[in-house]
Formats: structure tokens, sequence, C-alpha cells
């Protein structure tokens, strides 16, 4: 996909083909929208209606700045749809990326041969338009330099 743009349609067809593949189709399908990550690759959110406590204004979003491959994409796409299915199961997990989080990871790696992870290293896969970060001892040397100037 690195060639082809970062569409929600594309998001949303892969969400579905991977909601038959890996999900039996039990997922809603929230809204889909791209965004230009800075440092985080997906994203699903959701609000809970007060009244009725049902999960409302779920959105599932991907970086659209990222030269993903294939199988990458495949991978965050479904780390997001895990999150998805824990909400929308009202399943409690005891943070984030929590036990029954990383225990359905696990799962989805060994069966399916997936490589979900809890985080994505940035060297790996690198913001198309990122800027080179200083070093930590970069930035020392420049504030030393300037407080004994």
């Amino acid at each position: 996909y690195s060639m082809e743009k970062i569409t929600k349609e594309l998001i949303k067809e892969l969400f579905k083909k991977y909601n038959t593949l890996y999900f039996d189709k039990e997922l809603r399908l929230p809204r889909f929208t791209t965004y230009k990550g800075r440092r985080t690759y997906g994203v699903y959110s959701y609000k809970i209606d007060k009244k009725t406590k049902k999960l409302k204004n779920e959105r599932f979003a991907i970086a659209n700045n990222v030269n993903w491959s294939e199988d990458t994409l495949r991978d965050m796409i479904v780390h997001e749809m895990i999150h998805c299915y824990i909400a929308q199961k009202n399943i409690k997990d005891n943070r984030d990326h929590g036990k029954v989080f990383k225990q359905m990871m696990n799962d989805y790696n060994r069966h399916y041969g997936l490589n979900i992870t809890v985080k994505i290293d940035n060297k790996q896969l690198p913001f198309t338009d990122q800027k080179p970060r200083k070093s930590l001892i970069q930035k020392l040397i420049k504030y030393l330099k300037k407080i004994m100037s």
C-alpha cells in the first residue's frame, strides 16, 4: 500500500475483510478516518452514552503518513480491531494494553501468523514527513552553549 494512499475507504474495506476473517463478523462498523501520525499509528476511540451506557461516536483512524506494507497495515488494523472488540463486548481490561488485550494479541499472532505488537518501533516505521529528532546530548550541548555565551 505504500504507493496507494491510505483512505478511509481502504480502511473500511480492510476492516470488513478482517472482521470476516478474524472476528466472525461480530464487530459493528465504527466511523473511519485517516490522520497525520505524530506519535501514534492508529487510534480507536469512543464515548459512552450517559443515559443508555452504550458506545457512541466510535472512531477508527489509521495514520496516512506512513509507508505501510500490506502486512504491517493489517497488523495495525487488527490491533485497533482488538480494542474495538473489547469495547463493543464491554469486556473489562486492567489497562489499555492490559491482560485481555495481550491475551487476544498473542492468540491472533499464534493462530493466524500475524505480528501484532503493543507498540511500533518508530525507527522501523518512520513517519514520511518526520523531522530527524535531535538527540538528548545535542539538545544539552545547545543549551550549555546558550547559557555560557
